[in-house]
């Protein structure tokens, strides 16, 4: 029996507390945006299966976004996120 014949839809797909990327970079036209502007397009094939991919708003073949980054906010999330983590974990192997 594996650990994973127990494990439910929600803990599989639980939202992650730390703080993802929201900037999208498209390598072809150097667009440069937040990834809530991007359409989702899909990529893949019939052997391995379809995934989503975020496609580029100004490429008008859906373009190459291929590299992601984080807006100052949203750095400063994770940053607040990551040295909380970083204390807890110091007081969790004490």
């Amino acid at each position: 029996m594996s650990i994973l014949d127990n494990l439910t839809f929600e803990q599989m797909y639980a939202p992650s507390p730390v703080p993802a990327q929201d900037i999208a970079i498209c390598s072809e036209c150097n667009w440069r945006g937040p990834i809530v502007e991007c359409s989702i397009g899909e990529d893949g094939d019939w052997e391995t299966g379809y995934y989503p991919v975020p496609e580029c708003p100004i490429c008008e073949d859906g373009g190459s976004i291929d590299d992601f980054d984080m807006s100052p906010v949203r750095y400063m999330e994770w940053l607040a996120w990551y040295m909380d983590d970083r204390q807890r974990r110091k007081v969790e192997h004490r």
